[in-house]
């Protein structure tokens, strides 16, 4: 069964703050989000699981430090009750680019969870690791292959 909810205008206005601090991020930005997330924030990615309104800014600040260039491109918004559900592209070229990794593309999937204020409490990344890193680098890209072989099926 679907599942719809509406959301308040503190929620709506949470959501809206906390998509156009990403739209707009730098290094110069990355502390701000302090002012969007709850005391005991807590984000999950592959990389990463933090909690705490200190040290999720960190989480940026390590990604934009890494990268000469990145772009969060939002393809789809949904906002469902308190839950924000967000469909990206993530672009960025590392800093110390080896030929295998010039480039980071990935696709993924958000899910934000807001309190009754609109402040984010809760923000899990799903993205392939694989994908968009490790299949690009010439050993494990073989691997990898050899293992997509062996559990797809074939056309």
């Amino acid at each position: 069964m679907l599942q719809s909810q509406p959301s308040s205008e503190e929620i709506i206005q949470g959501a809206e703050k906390y998509i156009a601090y990403f739209e707009h991020l730098s290094l110069e930005t990355c502390a701000d989000v302090k002012a969007l997330v709850t005391e005991n924030i807590y984000f999950h990615d592959p990389y990463n699981e933090v909690t705490g309104k200190e040290i999720y800014p960190k989480v940026y600040e390590k990604i934009l430090h890494d990268l000469s260039s990145f772009e969060y491109t939002f393809h789809e918004k949904v906002l469902s009750g308190n839950r924000l559900y967000l469909y990206w592209t993530f672009c960025g070229i590392p800093k110390q680019a080896s030929f295998a990794l010039a480039k980071i593309e990935t696709k993924g999937m958000s899910m934000v969870v807001f309190d009754q204020h609109g402040k984010v409490e809760r923000h899990e990344d799903f993205w392939d690791t694989g994908e968009a890193i490790y299949a690009k680098l010439p050993v494990i890209k073989s691997i990898l292959q050899k293992l997509k072989q062996r559990m797809g099926i074939q056309n």
